[in-house]
């Protein structure tokens, strides 16, 4: 049995912590862009294990001896089982709430072509990717500039993307600067 007062038990967690966090953010759990159920699990797995492993060098280091050693283990599984099932149920939180219409990135296609067409499907179809097709233009110029600027100031745009693949350069860069101007994906 350990005698720790709150104040030691925040003085022993605090660092571990933050040395747990940059872990956590060096194999990637932190990235923006999800990625497939499997990577995650993978990543969190690999993540989980140095936490441990610094764990057990304090232990070692600072002589401290557990009661058993299976607390180590335990802590290892559940530290994985925990932030897995985290992982999952904040997946499931944001699709539910994307198929509601909350935290959707509106997209505005470029190009009237089949690609176009099919990605509009897409994105109708698929509303748990969180994307929604707010207007479509057939090609980028100074009115499509005009109507997407409208769109942005009533927080309707947020990616502009080109799915025209005979769009010309000009056309283009024209657009690529627009957005960079904008700050639009």
């Amino acid at each position: 049995t350990f005698d720790l007062t709150f104040n030691e038990y925040m003085n022993a967690a605090m660092p571990i912590a933050l040395v747990w966090l940059g872990i956590f953010a060096l194999s990637g759990l932190y990235a923006i862009r999800a990625k497939r159920i499997a990577t995650e699990a993978a990543r969190i797995i690999l993540a989980a294990s140095p936490g441990i492993a610094v764990i057990l060098a304090i232990a070692f280091f600072s002589r401290e001896l557990f009661e058993s050693r299976f607390i180590i283990l335990a802590l290892w599984i559940l530290t994985t089982l925990f932030i897995a099932t985290e992982r999952i149920l904040i997946r499931m939180l944001q699709r539910s709430l994307r198929k509601a219409g909350i935290g959707m990135q509106y997209v505005i296609l470029i190009g009237k072509t089949k690609s176009a067409h099919q990605l509009r499907s897409f994105f109708s179809s698929y509303p748990k990717f969180g994307y929604q097709v707010v207007a479509q233009f057939s090609q980028f110029n100074d009115t499509t500039a005009e109507k997407i600027l409208s769109l942005k100031h009533q927080n309707q745009a947020d990616i502009i993307l080109i799915a025209n693949p005979d769009a010309d350069k000009k056309e283009i860069l024209k657009a690529k600067n627009f957005s960079d101007i904008e700050h639009l994906n």
